[in-house]
């Protein structure tokens, strides 16, 4: 029989994978409700609000989720300073950046500013959530508990609201009382600040210079993930339904593949000097494999799942579909890079890779989505994901730690 220690073990990847995929769940309730009650009008705004709160988030996070896990990890004894740190600069950033976002959203809304602000304040204020603090100290349990499982039910209340004939608005009032549910909760985890203490909020503008490659690089990869709706929104309105028909469920998918980096976290950030070459050289190997795993996924099941998830509204472009799985490839590989780089100490190379993204990105989606809408959109990502890519893994391979052998 397995030891109590294996069954640990096990029961934390059970609860690492469960994580992202109750909270992928929920909003795809949500999507057919959407759909069959608004049209692809509707799903357009939502669709744009989910892109201005999402590039809104990034900001706000300010790179938290990327370096504070391994940091939790290797500092025990910092660990609640760290977090009531955090917490209290991602209150600041939220307060200035979730109004812009929503003002983005109304602006670019066609039929519903609203609900299309709601989704997008709600998205920023989620970066108030505690979960990569509990990646950091292996407690994927307490994600479920505090962040997962109370979104799943708020976010599904707002969809079953919109299925019954209610207002659009009712599903940005799920995001957002989720979000506000899960910095209650938070409060509530052992060890945790019920609110930062004021020389934490001093000491926030040095935290975010202290951060700031890190944070501009993050901002960085909006060019890649959020802006194009938004720029689709701007100069090709008609194909904003198309490419977030895949687009979303391709992240939703992609959010639930990020259960194996974030398990891998903890384990290559406590590795000793010994075994870290070994520990992430299997890491590399994980996410490559998880790579073409998630490509063959796409090709099977996209075409089937944006009919039924849209209600028909929205049919799947074969292009589009083609050029996601090769997107989804590249974005589980590079995935492992980031996590390399972070555990060599070279995390500012993530940003470098992310201006390179932006920087093909943004002059091929303008030149490609004018004459070929989604799928020029989606296949000027994949260029610009291949070439981060590059520049990462570039840079791992002159970081690469030498010996080691568990």
């Amino acid at each position: 029989m397995p030891s109590n220690a294996a069954l640990r073990e096990i029961s934390r990847s059970a609860s690492f994978v469960l994580v992202p995929v109750v909270s992928a769940v929920s909003p795809l309730v949500a999507l057919p409700a959407i759909a069959d009650q608004y049209g692809a009008a509707g799903w357009s705004d939502v669709a744009i609000g989910l892109a201005a709160g999402g590039t809104g988030a990034v900001f706000a996070e300010l790179g938290w989720g990327v370096i504070g896990p391994q940091r939790v990890a290797g500092d025990p004894a910092g660990r609640r300073t760290l977090y009531s740190r955090s917490l209290a600069s991602r209150l600041v950033a939220v307060a200035v950046i979730a109004p812009l976002a929503a003002l983005a959203a109304a602006v670019l809304a066609q039929t519903a500013p609203v609900a299309a602000s709601l989704c997008a304040v709600a998205l920023v204020l989620a970066t108030l959530t505690p979960s990569w603090y509990l990646v950091g100290v292996n407690r994927p349990e307490l994600i479920l508990l505090v962040d997962s499982l109370p979104r799943a039910v708020c976010v599904l209340g707002g969809a079953l609201l919109v299925a019954g004939g209610g207002p659009l608005e009712a599903y940005g009032c799920g995001l957002f009382v989720a979000a506000v549910t899960t910095v209650v909760l938070a409060g509530t985890v052992p060890g945790l600040p019920h609110w930062p203490s004021g020389a934490d909020f001093r000491a926030s503008l040095r935290v975010v210079l202290d951060q700031r490659v890190l944070v501009a690089g993050r901002a960085v990869t909006v060019c890649t993930t959020t802006v194009p709706t938004i720029l689709l929104g701007l100069v090709a309105p008609g194909a904003v339904p198309v490419y977030a028909a895949v687009d979303r469920p391709l992240r939703m998918g992609l959010g639930v593949a990020t259960a194996v980096p974030t398990r891998l976290q903890s384990w290559v950030g406590a590795a000793l000097e010994s075994q870290r070459s070994a520990r992430l050289r299997s890491a590399l190997l994980v996410n490559v494999t998880l790579g073409v795993a998630s490509a063959a996924a796409v090709l099977v099941a996209m075409p089937v799942a944006v009919p039924v998830l849209f209600s028909g509204e929205v049919i799947a472009d074969s292009a589009v579909v083609g050029w996601a799985a090769a997107l989804a490839l590249l974005v589980c590989c590079n995935r492992g890079g980031g996590l390399t780089l972070v555990a060599l100490g070279e995390a500012s190379w993530i940003a470098i890779a992310a201006v390179v993204a932006a920087a093909v990105a943004l002059p091929s989606i303008a030149f490609l989505t004018p004459s070929s809408g989604a799928v020029g959109t989606m296949a000027a990502l994949v260029v610009a994901e291949a070439a981060a890519g590059g520049v990462q893994f570039a840079r791992c391979a002159r970081r690469w730690p030498r010996g080691g052998t568990r």
